[in-house]
């Protein structure tokens, strides 16, 4: 098994790159085609969020 394209977020850093990521995937052409991918930093973000 190769290396995970997302982790827990464990960073302040980490969060805000995230946070990027999801906006550009969500408002770009293919956001129907990555629904998975939406779904799962939606997740760690708001998981990160609840655990502060």
């Amino acid at each position: 098994m190769g290396t995970l394209k997302y982790t827990v977020i464990k960073t302040e850093e980490q969060y805000y790159e995230y946070c990027s990521l999801l906006e550009e995937i969500d408002f770009s052409d293919e956001a129907e085609e990555r629904e998975d991918e939406i779904e799962l930093l939606t997740l760690l973000i708001r998981t990160c969020v609840t655990r502060k």
